[in-house]
């Protein structure tokens, strides 16, 4: 059964409404945990039911640590000889770290969740 025009506007205009708000979600998750702060989100599960989840400090060291450990340790050494070359080393381990922490969050999931959770408080 083909469906009707402003049905299919509908789910082009929720779809570009989710899009936007996982970049929104994206953005403000780098900003976060880049400063290494927590950042919350929902998440819906396969099963429609919603949860709460995070990321923190913790995951980004873990993370630079999983990552950048070589580097990390060239910036400690580099301290006193070249204190400008070691920061720039260990900015460059923390944003790596950032992103592939923020590239575990499914943003449009997140996103989703978060229409969900405002239907049913309408609800």
């Amino acid at each position: 059964m083909r469906q009707s025009f402003s049905n299919y506007q509908k789910e082009l205009d929720d779809a570009a409404e989710i899009e936007a708000r996982a970049d929104e979600l994206r953005e403000q998750a780098n900003e976060a945990l880049t400063k290494l702060n927590r950042f919350d989100y929902d998440v819906l599960t396969d099963f429609g039911t919603l949860t709460d989840d995070y990321k923190t400090d913790f995951d980004v060291m873990e993370a630079v640590d999983d990552l950048s450990r070589d580097e990390v340790t060239l910036a400690f050494a580099k301290l006193d000889s070249d204190p400008l070359e070691a920061v720039r080393i260990l900015k460059e381990a923390r944003d790596k770290a950032v992103r592939h922490v923020v590239g575990l969050i499914d943003f449009e999931n997140s996103a989703k969740a978060e229409r969900e959770l405002s239907r049913r408080d309408v609800a």
